[in-house]
């Protein structure tokens, strides 16, 4: 196995399991939100993103991606694991409630130094709200990840759906 893909929504927990994958197993980490978002909440151009994401790739030994890889270019290989976090909305809603809450107070510096701001969770917009974002993306992201593993030949699939599919996952890696 070259490459372990952690997916799912924001807030399901992709960048807490993808980082102990990677301790665990002794593998590169690469976390995709920080290559996507620049200074100011920048995105970064997509062909770069891809070139990126390749380089990384193409590099010897095993790599943890964490991130929605479907839209950033990454290539899934026969022999790659793909994990696919699919909690319930509300769950993952909490979750990036919770977080977004913690790190507009103690002010936490994330990808550029790009920082969530309080007044982000009254705006309307999803593209600025996490916790909108979260909301309004859980079903098509699950959708979509619903069709991609049943095209993923040769792909280890793991569909976790719970804390005790979690658990176990843990204990196969």
């Amino acid at each position: 196995m070259k490459n372990i893909f952690v997916v799912g929504t924001s807030g399901s927990g992709k960048s807490t399991l993808g980082k102990y994958l990677a301790n665990k197993l002794n593998y590169r980490y690469l976390e995709l939100d920080a290559i996507f978002w620049l200074p100011n909440w920048t995105k970064r151009n997509e062909d770069e993103l891809k070139t990126i994401i390749a380089f990384e790739q193409s590099q010897p030994g095993g790599l943890v991606l964490d991130g929605n890889t479907l839209s950033k270019g990454a290539a899934i290989c026969p022999g790659d694991a793909f994990i696919f976090l699919d909690f319930s909305r509300p769950l993952i809603v909490s979750r990036v409630l919770r977080r977004t809450l913690k790190r507009v107070i103690f002010r936490t510096k994330l990808w550029s130094g790009n920082k969530e701001e309080g007044k982000f969770l009254f705006s309307r917009d999803p593209e600025i709200n996490p916790v909108l974002w979260a909301y309004k993306t859980h079903y098509r992201r699950r959708s979509e990840y619903l069709e991609l593993i049943q095209t993923l030949d040769g792909v280890i699939v793991h569909h976790i759906r719970s804390k005790r599919d979690l658990k176990e996952l843990k204990q196969l890696y």
